[in-house]
């Protein structure tokens, strides 16, 4: 472990980077979470009194459910799919390399261009989804702006 040395310095600096603005500021989190404190004046330990009203809060249990609803509904098929498709692509012979480059692409595609493209296509009034709903005569439907449809 020792002869490694050099190569856990070479990388000391990634973890440092994380301690100091990902698990140092959680910790501060949650100690601040069991105090009352106005930012300015002394903190005051006052254990779980403030999570008290969350309890009672029918908002604060609404969005429990949503995050529980968004988690599963994004992580059961996005798992599912993906083993359906390291299944296939292992076992398929012909277009191996067509059907590896397709998959990676969306990996490199920019997100701001994939949001312009979704935004084009759902919008309500010049969206190509509710343009042909309209040509078979159903109404367009607002994709973007109804929260149940956004989930």
């Amino acid at each position: 472990m020792l002869s490694h040395w050099r190569q856990y310095l070479a990388i000391s600096p990634f973890y440092l980077v994380f301690l100091g603005f990902s698990f140092f500021p959680v910790l501060y989190s949650l100690y601040l979470a069991f105090q009352r404190w106005d930012g300015i004046g002394d903190m005051h330990f006052v254990g779980l009194q403030e999570f008290r009203f969350l309890w009672k809060d029918p908002v604060f249990w609404l969005s429990i459910r949503n995050t529980l609803v968004i988690w599963v509904l994004s992580t059961v098929p996005t798992l599912v799919g993906a083993l359906v498709l390291a299944t296939l692509l292992h076992s398929v012979r012909r277009f191996k390399g067509f059907y590896r480059i397709a998959l990676y692409v969306p990996n490199v595609t920019s997100i701001v261009a994939v949001a312009i493209f979704f935004g084009a296509v759902f919008s309500k009034n010049f969206g190509l989804v509710n343009a042909i709903l309209d040509t078979v005569g159903i109404s367009p439907v607002p994709w973007l702006s109804n929260p149940w449809l956004i989930k």
